[in-house]
């Protein structure tokens, strides 16, 4: 693209937190005033008070709620604007798709997920937008002040989003940070979780590891980042006229689609998707021009996908079969490594010694546990 593309992503502020806080530091100040002068005679009314402000408080976030989903519904129908943060200007969801001077490029909206990114209990609406055969952005709409406000983010800043809001986004191999974000009316901030950054010394590639912004060893950033993979995804709907009538109800009714075990189908089904996802995210991933450096550490990210992936559905597994089947299994991956080891040192002999063998010894790697992961869950998985 042309066009360079801000990176921003929606969340939803806490419209009450400030009114709120208010509200309840002055009815303390004022139940402390009725406190004084009837504790002795009368406790049951300044019990009935405080009961009674905390239920008006639950109501009022409940009434926030309800007006949030009614809004993103309204957008997700074309039947009212949202705020383009990235084109500064009030837009129609279908305008934003297919104006082509915003992006260079039209985008066809595929998929959306309903979550609370930020923790203040009101969901935001994830917009997939795919561009020609594949997803490249999100859309991520946030209710603000009466107002639905739209941010753009690439595809690869917001990789396995898990239902408390938490992602990975990548830089590269070696680049990538687990992050949170928060929101404002103009853009977004990023909250970094943890991450790790690759640099180039006299003895080679290095790689360093932070968690908090605190350097850490590998063996810490792996249990990091097993802990995070092992959070649930966000469950992605198809974006159609029942889906988004029927979502948006379910997330009024409730505190979060997420939480409703009659919308996640069965582990089978989840997987499925969730490869699906990633092999999408890697077809054509390099372009013509990219260098053989380029094309090595893409390999390489996409060989760690799928082996991540695939510890994720021996730990399912290990939830559904029994105790012998398991220990089947278990040797049967143990013959199945050592088949895909010799593999992919055979595909990448062709090349022996020059710059593409480590990107086909990697790119076979890949192949292979990809492979693996899609033969593991047909096979086995409930």
């Amino acid at each position: 693209m042309n066009k360079k593309i801000l990176l921003a992503i929606i969340t939803v502020p806490m419209l009450l937190a400030g009114c709120g806080k208010s509200i309840k530091d002055n009815t303390a100040q004022q139940n402390s005033k009725e406190s004084t002068v009837v504790s002795a005679t009368n406790n049951e009314d300044v019990k009935a008070t405080v009961t009674s402000t905390s239920s008006d408080s639950k109501d009022e976030n409940t009434n926030t709620k309800n007006l949030a989903m009614n809004a993103y519904k309204a957008a997700l129908q074309n039947k009212a604007e949202f705020y383009s943060t990235d084109n500064k200007q009030d837009i129609y969801l279908k305008d934003f798709l297919t104006n082509k001077k915003l992006y260079d490029t039209t985008f066809k909206a595929t998929r959306f997920a309903v979550l609370d990114m930020d923790g203040d209990k009101i969901p935001e609406v994830v917009l997939e937008l795919t561009a020609g055969d594949h997803p490249e952005f999100y859309e991520i709409l946030h209710y603000m002040n009466g107002k639905v406000y739209g941010y753009f983010k690439v595809y690869r800043g917001l990789e396995m989003l898990k239902v408390d809001g938490t992602f990975w986004s990548s830089g590269g191999a070696y680049d990538n940070e687990c992050s949170k974000l928060k929101f404002n009316s103009n853009a977004y901030e990023t909250d970094v979780l943890g991450y790790m950054k690759s640099s180039q010394n006299t003895k080679g590639l290095s790689i360093s590891y932070f968690i908090n912004n605190k350097p850490v060893s590998k063996e810490a950033f792996d249990s990091f980042t097993k802990k995070q993979n092992e959070k649930k995804d966000v469950d992605w709907y198809e974006l159609s006229e029942s889906n988004i009538k029927t979502k948006i109800a379910d997330n009024q009714s409730s505190s979060n689609t997420q939480s409703n075990p009659s919308n996640q189908g069965s582990k089978k089904q989840e997987y499925k998707a969730k490869l699906d996802k990633i092999k999408l995210e890697f077809k054509g991933a390099n372009s013509p021009s990219a260098t053989t450096n380029d094309m090595y550490q893409e390999a390489y990210k996409e060989y760690k996908q799928w082996d991540t992936a695939l510890n994720e559905i021996y730990g399912v597994l290990k939830t559904q079969l029994s105790a012998t089947d398991m220990k089947k299994l278990q040797n049967e991956e143990l013959q199945w490594i050592k088949d895909r080891d010799a593999k992919a040192k055979k595909d990448a002999a062709e090349m022996a010694g020059g710059t593409m063998e480590k990107v086909l010894y990697a790119g076979s790697l890949a192949k292979s546990t990809q492979e693996r992961c899609y033969q593991l869950v047909d096979k086995y998985m409930k």
